[in-house]
Order: C-alpha cells, then sequence, then structure tokens
C-alpha cells in the first residue's frame, strides 16, 4: 500500500513538474513576441 502510494506521489510530483516547464516555455516565447 505504501509503495503505491509513493508511486503515485512521484508520478503526480513528474506531472506538476512537466505542466510547469510546458507553461513556462510557451511564457517564454510569448514574452519574446511581445517584446
Amino acid at each position: 500500500m505504501k509503495k503505491t502510494a509513493i508511486i503515485l506521489l512521484i508520478i503526480f510530483l513528474l506531472i506538476v513538474l512537466a505542466t510547469i516547464y510546458i507553461v513556462w516555455f510557451i511564457f517564454k516565447d510569448l514574452l519574446l513576441l511581445v517584446k
């Protein structure tokens, strides 16, 4: 049970990091377009 929870937590963190990375990438491109 604990192992499953840890795996789910790791997957969740990876998804969050990936989302932040994609949002930052798009945001950076938008900033370059504005300038």
